[in-house]
């Protein structure tokens, strides 16, 4: 595919995923977009924090998940 096609699909693909995540609170709209797939940069970015923010955020959840399921 044309490059510049690429370029015009992945901008649609980001604009559409932030408009999924409107009025939720900022850890969910970094959970959801870590889990569809998008890399902490790009999470950053559209939820307007630091990829630093972001893989604090998804570690904590995964320790959360851990936990839960040796306790449940």
């Amino acid at each position: 595919m044309n490059e510049e096609i690429l370029k015009e699909l992945r901008s649609i693909k980001n604009l559409l995923a932030v408009e999924a995540i409107k009025g939720l609170s900022r850890k969910e709209q970094i959970l959801i977009l870590n889990g569809a797939g998008f890399d902490n940069k790009s999470v950053a970015q559209m939820v307007g924090t630091t990829p630093g923010t972001v893989a604090v955020a998804v570690s904590q959840e995964k320790s959360k998940r851990r936990s839960g399921k040796k306790n449940g």
